[in-house]
């Protein structure tokens, strides 16, 4: 395992086991917008992430609802990989932009999740171009005496255009892909989170396009009600762990 993705989980160590005594007393903060790379189907007037990588590799999301039903947002991503092989794949670094619609959780009948169609695309329009229309569930729960947990459920249609082909020519089976996410967050420690999240991304491997399996994990802190720290690792197919990203994501929202 490298230093660097050492010096990372022993700081998402940290951030996990932040003093009770900072957070016990505060307000309870609002529903995640975010996951690792999954957004959550809630509501809010604008969303701001930042952070980079072990790497290097830059990311921002920046989103701005609409009125009560929409919401557009663009940035920088780092999920599209691209190599000779799945092991050696690289961050292809892109601009993304996504356009979704959303409903708020019991807005239309009684134990609703919050709902939400999605509309994501990367590339600059002169390399690998990716897209993703989904679908995702939204809800939270509280737990009493074992804190709340937050889950995101959802389904995406994916396209990828490589040099060996395009995968809308492709059946649905290898397009479709599942995805979710948690979050929860123990009573004594109501300011942070714990994140799981299981979910596909978009990879070029010797010209061919495919979506491939990636598996997110870490620990978010919220300093305040409308901001927190992320400290998370990525894992993905073919990449083993030493392949992992680490990341430091700071984010806000309204």
């Amino acid at each position: 395992m490298s230093l660097h993705l050492r010096g990372g989980l022993a700081a998402l160590a940290c951030v996990a086991v932040m003093p009770r005594a900072a957070s016990a007393d505060a307000p309870a903060p609002a529903p995640s917008p975010r996951f690792i790379d999954r957004a959550a189907a809630s509501r809010g007037i604008a969303y701001v992430m930042l952070g980079a990588s072990h790497r290097g590799d830059p990311v921002l999301a920046v989103e701005a609802a609409f009125g009560a039903l929409a919401a557009v947002g663009f940035g920088f991503d780092d999920r599209l990989m691209v190599g000779a092989t799945g092991r050696d794949a690289a961050v292809e670094r892109h601009q993304v932009a996504w356009f979704r619609v959303r409903a708020e959780a019991q807005e239309w009948f009684r134990h609703q999740p919050a709902l939400d169609l999605t509309l994501e695309r990367f590339g600059d329009g002169k390399r690998v171009e990716a897209a993703e229309l989904r679908v995702a569930a939204s809800d939270g729960w509280s737990l009493g005496a074992a804190g709340r947990l937050e889950a995101t459920l959802g389904l995406g249609l994916w396209d990828l255009d490589g040099a060996a082909g395009r995968l809308s020519t492709r059946p649905l089976v290898d397009r479709v892909r599942p995805f979710g996410a948690l979050a929860w967050s123990p009573p004594s420690y109501p300011r942070t989170s714990f994140l799981l999240e299981g979910s596909f991304g978009p990879s070029v491997i010797d010209g061919r396009p495919r979506v491939d399996w990636r598996l997110g994990w870490g620990a978010r802190y919220r300093a305040f009600s409308w901001g927190a720290i992320d400290l998370v690792v990525r894992n993905r197919e073919d990449a083993g762990l030493a392949g992992s990203t680490a990341m430091v994501r700071v984010s806000a929202q309204l």
